[in-house]
């Protein structure tokens, strides 16, 4: 991290706080490695609020042309609002059925997860023991989930 850079970090579901040691002129703010917004600040604290961010996109900002600042979630999984949308008390990880397995992970800033399933059953570094991967389903609660047979 930067020295004078001390953090970004979402402080709501669509609003990054940057707070630095130093004032910033000017950032960039890319979300999924696109350009959605540039700007001139002369702050070392302040908020973009933007109706084009959203907690569930991978941002990273651009600060004075030439430092590269990831944004965190570390300000707000305590918010009430991070809990009125994704608290839940659904069973997670693989729930067994007789006819079907359940895959759940709770995983609300995640865009994309696979569950793998290999040819010797257990986990290995070797990618040849992949049969095959799967792509679970994203819920609006922020579980992710996959049915499959057994």
């Amino acid at each position: 991290m930067n020295k004078n850079i001390i953090k970004a970090f979402f402080n709501s579901l669509y609003t990054i706080e940057v707070v630095a040691n130093e004032v910033i002129n000017k950032y960039s703010l890319f979300c999924n490695n696109e350009l959605i917004e540039e700007k001139s600040v002369n702050s070392n604290n302040f908020t973009i609020n933007s109706d084009l961010i959203n907690f569930n996109n991978f941002y990273y900002l651009i600060i004075n042309n030439k430092t590269k600042i990831y944004v965190t979630y570390e300000g707000i999984y305590d918010t009430e609002e991070f809990n009125r949308h994704f608290a839940n008390n659904e069973q997670l990880g693989n729930i067994y059925k007789k006819k079907k397995t359940i895959f759940r992970v709770w995983a609300p800033s995640q865009q994309k997860i696979e569950v793998a399933f290999y040819k010797n059953g257990g986990v290995s570094l070797n990618k040849n023991q992949v049969i095959k991967t799967v792509e679970m389903a994203k819920k609006k609660n922020g579980n992710i989930e996959k049915n499959t047979l057994c």
